[in-house]
């Protein structure tokens, strides 16, 4: 599996921090990679946008990497943390159509996020379920409730089954 690294701060400052600095994402992720080497894991390229916002597609390296998903060149997205990526859930169901339409799965190694497999799947469901239900809750107190009803951020339609109680759970 080709391995494509993605690595992101916003501010110029943020790159040498220790915790959370391009390189420090950077050798977790190659480790990562290196633990699933007999499973046929090979790193292709990485990706590093220093100084760039989460709240934009608009960045040099990422570009470069969805270029690269579509010409078929990576099989797998590797990030440190599914906001190093992006903090925009309408720009987040794009990229995940994105991979989805290349065959490309995405791992988030510090949060247990692999759409390789069908529980992946589930949890990014889930996650931006409750993304959503965030967004949706705080909203008003924050004053963004314009900001969550128009066009910029995805509604997620959540069906729940009803809970059936037995009499003894009363």
């Amino acid at each position: 599996m080709r391995c494509a690294i993605y690595t992101r701060v916003s501010t110029d400052n943020q790159v040498d921090k220790d915790y959370n600095s391009l390189e420090t994402q950077k050798e977790s992720l190659m480790a990562y990679i290196q633990a699933h080497k007999y499973e046929g894991w090979v790193l292709f390229d990485v990706y590093e946008d220093a100084g760039f916002s989460a709240a934009t597609l608009e960045r040099p390296e990422l570009q470069r990497l969805l270029n690269d998903i579509r010409k078929k060149k990576v099989d797998s997205i590797l990030v440190y943390k599914i906001d190093r990526l992006t903090r925009n859930q309408k720009d987040f169901y794009f990229l995940i159509d994105l991979f989805e339409k290349f065959n490309v799965t995405f791992i988030a190694t510090t949060q247990n996020f692999d759409t390789s497999s069908a529980a992946g799947r589930l949890m990014r469901n889930i996650m931006l379920d409750f993304a959503q239900f965030e967004i949706l809750k705080l909203a008003p107190r924050a004053g963004l409730l314009r900001q969550a009803q128009d066009k910029s951020v995805t509604t997620v339609e959540t069906r729940v089954s009803p809970c059936v109680t037995s009499p003894s759970d009363s």
